[in-house]
């Protein structure tokens, strides 16, 4: 484990599944919501250098999304997965990513806060999320999303910065919001 990341939370996995025994995962640097007797299943994480930040706006849920990510920050593992929970269910979205953090509150009338900068990229993949309320995306740090016009040149210690942004219906008006931020700073 990362010097000063503290697991918070470590569930063992119920089935056969991807990781080596025992299989389970931890979050780090985070606080998690879900539900007693969620079942989660075949997902591992082996510490990636990750934490979360940039508060984020209720949505229709009563509750703010949350992102988060399994696996590894290791480039040559190659097996992260970005995840977001409390979306509102069955509503579509997509990840972006930049290259610095910062707060930008309700961008182009949005009810969320916009928590990356600098070069922005977007994932072309629209996500409908489940009907409890979670997306989850594979990072294939081969093919980031072009930056500002550029293609993303990832490489071992620097810091990319995740979030998600979503469709909501607010008093029956359809509105956006986002996730909170997060910043991983990638390994070898």
């Amino acid at each position: 484990m990362l010097a000063g990341a503290q697991p918070q939370l470590c569930v063992r996995s119920l089935g056969p599944g991807p990781c080596s025994s025992p299989e389970s995962f931890a979050f780090l640097n985070t606080e998690l919501t879900y539900n007693v007797g969620m079942v989660i299943d075949n997902v591992c994480v082996s510490s990636p250098d990750w934490s979360r930040y940039c508060s984020a706006t209720t949505n229709s849920t009563g509750e703010s999304a949350r992102i988060g990510a399994f696996g590894s920050g290791s480039m040559a593992a190659d097996s992260l997965e970005l995840h977001v929970t409390d979306l509102p269910p069955n509503t579509f979205g997509y990840f972006i990513v930049g290259t610095a953090p910062r707060l930008v509150a309700n961008p182009g009338g949005s009810q969320g806060n916009l928590s990356v900068a600098g070069a922005i990229g977007r994932f072309q993949h629209i996500l409908q999320s489940s009907s409890s309320g979670v997306v989850q995306m594979p990072v294939d740090w081969s093919t980031l999303p072009w930056l500002g016009g550029a293609p993303a040149i990832v490489l071992p210690g620097q810091t990319w910065n995740f979030q998600y942004y979503h469709r909501d219906r607010i008093n029956s008006l359809p509105v956006t919001n986002f996730s909170d931020g997060l910043s991983i700073t990638l390994a070898p």
